[in-house]
Formats: C-alpha cells, structure tokens, sequence
C-alpha cells in the first residue's frame, strides 16, 4: 500500500504489505471472516473520498445517504479498520463471483489417520495432529490472540457460544 517516503518531498510511494496485515485489520463487519473467506471473497480497492462518510455510517449501524444510480448494483464495501494505514483511502469491495483459492507455500500436512475405536495412539498421530491443526485454524477459522488484553474490542461484540472458535488444547490422559 501507499506510505509517506522519506527525504524533503515526502512523495507517496507503494510498499508491499502482507496479505495476513490486512486480513489482521479487516473491520468489524468482517470480523467473522475467515483468511480464506475474505480472500475469496473480498478484494482491496482505492475508495472514492466521496464513498468514505456513507462507508463509516453504515458500518456504525446509520442508514447512509444514497444516490440512485443507472446501471449494475455495486457490491458492498467495508471500512478497514481504523488503525489500519490506508483506512480512509482504501476499502473491501465485495466480488461478483468468488475466486478459488490458492494458497502458496508448501504442501498442506497431510491430517492425522483416524483412529478405530479402542485403538492406540500412535506418536506419529501426535506429531502430525498439532502442525495439521494449527494449518486449518490459521487459514480457516477466524483469528483472536487469545488474550483478552490484546483482542481488537470489536472480536469482544462477537456472539459466541462457549469458547471462542478452535481446536480444544489437546490433553494426553
């Protein structure tokens, strides 16, 4: 995204930014979004200025003022988080159609065999469960730090039931 440069001009200029910082900032009207889902689904957009005050009164529950427009609906867009850099420049723009994802880096583990009742745990179970959960959970469930201190306030809003969305700590009887 686009980041004062250093020197006299203070020119403009793009920086490359982590698609998982902008999954980290995504808003609270995205919050139950997935890394997956919002990739899928949601793409990065410049924000026309005049879209910005309509954008933040409907994320505050308003009703925005509309204009009515000829042509094909837009999508919706969402606000970014508003201690995200390009929070008053840059929007989530909902896709028409969903792409299909493609997630790089190495292969996926490879889940744990399942296990038959009354049948003992192999140690390979246990070395290959963790890595295989932690893999789904980062790319498939919503993301909390696990501590209240440090969760942004709009996870808190969220209606859960239970505990927050996960694998249970595994515990070895």
């Amino acid at each position: 995204g686009p980041v004062r440069g250093g020197g006299a001009g203070g020119k403009m200029r793009k920086v490359p930014v982590a698609p998982a910082l902008h999954y980290l900032y995504r808003g609270s009207q995205l919050a139950r979004c997935s890394m997956t889902e919002l990739h899928t689904c949601y793409a990065l957009e410049p924000m026309p200025a005049e879209d910005y005050d309509d954008l933040k009164a409907a994320a505050q529950g308003r009703t925005p003022k509309r204009t009515v427009k000829r042509g094909v609906k837009p999508g919706a867009r969402f606000l970014l988080h508003q201690d995200h850099p390009l929070h008053n420049s840059w929007c989530w723009h909902q896709l028409k159609k969903v792409k299909c994802p493609k997630i790089g880096g190495c292969k996926p583990p490879k889940p744990p065999a399942q296990l038959g009742p009354g049948e003992g745990v192999p140690r390979s179970w246990f070395k290959w469960q963790p890595r295989f959960a932690a893999w789904m959970v980062s790319n498939f469930v919503p993301w909390y730090s696990g501590s209240d201190e440090r969760d942004e306030p709009f996870l808190h809003t969220l209606e859960h039931r239970g505990h927050k969305p996960g694998p249970p700590p595994l515990t070895i009887e």
